[in-house]
């Protein structure tokens, strides 16, 4: 019996520990403006249905920005149609049903048509379009359909090429045209690509922007991860939490409190996305909770001749010497950068050896304020069989200045001069390995800021 409740009682501990990391997010006021970036139809009332009835009952102004229609989400419309959409008009009238539904589930949360703003831009291509489809190179063009520019005139830009410039130069439009004082935006952890790749794009519309408006707070809302939400289905008066698989990451989680009313209207507001209900309701339920969750992680900073890590960022990391890390890194599995006289270095510092199959790939998309972002590198970094493999537009490279050195059977170190990157002033970086302990950060995008 003691052992039950002593298991009991260090099993809430732990919760309310969990819990207790994350803190309030600030309310809204009358002076807010808020602008929502959604990826697709139904992901604003999953993730943000609470707050944009806070933002309206405090006097603030609201508005939401689909990226895409979710015209590619077949397996929903099978459930809800009886039938297989391969051509065309079928993608087409998907999109048209998701975004009158996505009307419908807005106005009910309070919303008019003219706080709504579609892009159109294709659903499962924003990867393709952020790393390969700029200014030269052909636009993005989907494989079942051929389309290969918006197709719905209600759209902020109707016809527009699927571009990378076009994507930023309608979200800057986007943000420009209502001036927003905080941003809410899918997170650079969600396991769907589209989601992602908005945090990206919104990431860079602001950096083009700093000197033209100025944003408070930029709040990520995470829609899909692995094990979230817990537990599956309707529990309106459970907490949302993180998932495990981010709980103990130095994403600076924040909660908003949803009232009992506030719940039911969003419950409301998902029972519009029809097409949606046969197949993802249980998921959809889910997200009915006690609070809305947001958070981001810090950027990472480097300063000087110092590692800084992506699990530290920037406050701690390995000495200050290559040769700290010859006999491998004792603590978390981690990767580590440094600026070097003109160099990037990154390590990857493992606390096991690394297998014969051992992989990582590194993508690096360099910014600079001096340069226009369609013009700079975007650089993918692969170590496959112990070599060096760098992909940038689709296309191999050779740079012989890039180097590959292992320091252990636990510890590598690659260096590329910054000019290769464009001479940036940020770097996003996503990366993604098949090495214990660097499953945390799988795809995740980070921000990498160069103080010189």
């Amino acid at each position: 019996m003691k052992k039950c409740l002593f298991f009991l009682c260090f099993t809430v501990f732990c919760v309310q520990g969990l819990a207790a990391e994350v803190t309030l997010m600030e309310p809204f006021n009358s002076q807010d403006r808020v602008l929502i970036f959604s990826p697709h139809p139904d992901d604003e009332a999953l993730c943000a249905g609470g707050a944009i009835q806070k933002v309206i009952s405090s006097g603030g102004k609201c508005k939401v920005v689909y990226f895409t229609n979710g015209d590619h989400n077949q397996l929903a419309f099978i459930f809800y149609k009886k039938k297989m959409v391969l051509k065309r008009k079928g993608f087409i009238e998907i999109g048209q049903i998701r975004a009158k539904e996505a009307e419908a589930a807005d106005s009910h949360l309070g919303l008019a048509r003219s706080d709504i703003v579609f892009l159109g831009y294709p659903d499962l291509g924003s990867f393709n379009i952020l790393i390969n489809h700029w200014q030269d190179n052909p636009p993005f063009s989907d494989f079942f359909t051929g389309i290969s520019r918006v197709p719905y005139e209600y759209c902020l830009s109707p016809g527009a090429e699927y571009r990378g410039e076009n994507v930023l130069r309608d979200i800057k439009k986007a943000i420009l045209d209502f001036r927003p004082t905080k941003i809410l935006v899918s997170h650079p952890c969600d396991t769907n690509l589209d989601h992602r790749c908005l945090y990206v794009f919104v990431r860079l519309a602001l950096w083009d922007l700093e000197e033209d408006i100025s944003v408070s707070a930029v709040y990520p809302y995470l829609t899909h991860f692995r094990a979230y939400p817990k537990p599956k289905g309707y529990h309106p008066e459970t907490g949302l939490l993180p998932p495990p698989g981010l709980s103990e990451s130095t994403i600076a989680w924040k909660k908003m409190l949803i009232d009992p009313q506030e719940a039911k209207e969003k419950l409301n507001a998902l029972s519009f996305y029809t097409s949606q209900k046969a197949y993802l309701w249980k998921f959809m339920l889910s997200f009915i909770r006690s609070n809305e969750l947001f958070g981001d992680y810090p950027d990472v900073k480097l300063k000087g001749n110092y590692w800084a890590g992506l699990n530290d960022s920037g406050t701690k990391g390995p000495k200050d010497t290559m040769a700290s890390l010859d006999t491998g890194y004792k603590g978390k599995p981690d990767v580590f950068f440094k600026a070097v006289k003109g160099k990037l270095f990154i390590n990857v510092a493992l606390n096991r050896k690394m297998k014969k199959d051992f992989k990582i790939t590194f993508l690096l998309l360099g910014y600079s304020k001096e340069n226009d972002f369609s013009k700079m590198p975007k650089m993918s970094l692969s170590i496959i069989n112990n070599k060096l493999r760098i992909v940038s537009g689709g296309k191999r490279l050779n740079c012989r200045q890039c180097q590959l050195v292992f320091n252990s059977k636990k510890s590598l170190v690659i260096k590329i001069p910054f000019s290769f990157l464009g001479n940036p002033d940020k770097i996003l970086l996503s990366l993604k390995s098949n090495a214990a302990g660097l499953y945390e950060y799988a795809n995740a995008w980070r921000v990498i800021e160069i103080c010189r």
